[in-house]
């Protein structure tokens, strides 16, 4: 798969300011092979549904302990909660939190700096 042309703007970006890639800069330009925005968007456009359930990523700082990205990740779903999501629940010990949410509320997240990844969350094939 070729590379989306704002994933080299960022790349470059992060080069340029600090001398080597950031690790959060990274981060976000590697959604799905994506940027965040970009990857949310394509949710979007491909939701067949009025809801989509979807895991998502969220920003932690190096060395952050367990508690604190639990904390962390309980706040960003209280809020996705309080926005109107059916569903926003943290995984436990995780940087991640699946969601139930609805066209707005996915558009939403593009402009939340805490979300660096939103993904459809497949169910797993059964055996």
């Amino acid at each position: 798969m070729g590379h989306h042309p704002s994933v080299n703007l960022v790349w470059g970006l992060g080069l340029g300011m600090f001398g080597m890639p950031s690790p959060a800069l990274a981060e976000a330009a590697m959604c799905n092979d994506r940027t965040t925005a970009d990857a949310i968007v394509a949710l979007v456009e491909n939701m067949k549904t009025n809801l989509i359930r979807v895991i998502i990523t969220i920003r932690t700082e190096a060395g952050q302990d367990r508690e604190a990205v639990e904390r962390e990740a309980s706040a960003v779903a209280s809020s996705l909660k309080r926005a109107g999501a059916v569903l926003a629940e943290p995984i436990a010990g995780q940087p991640l939190i699946v969601a139930e949410l609805a066209r707005a509320e996915l558009l939403r997240l593009t402009d939340d700096p805490h979300i660096i990844c939103v993904s459809r969350d497949e169910p797993a094939a059964a055996d």
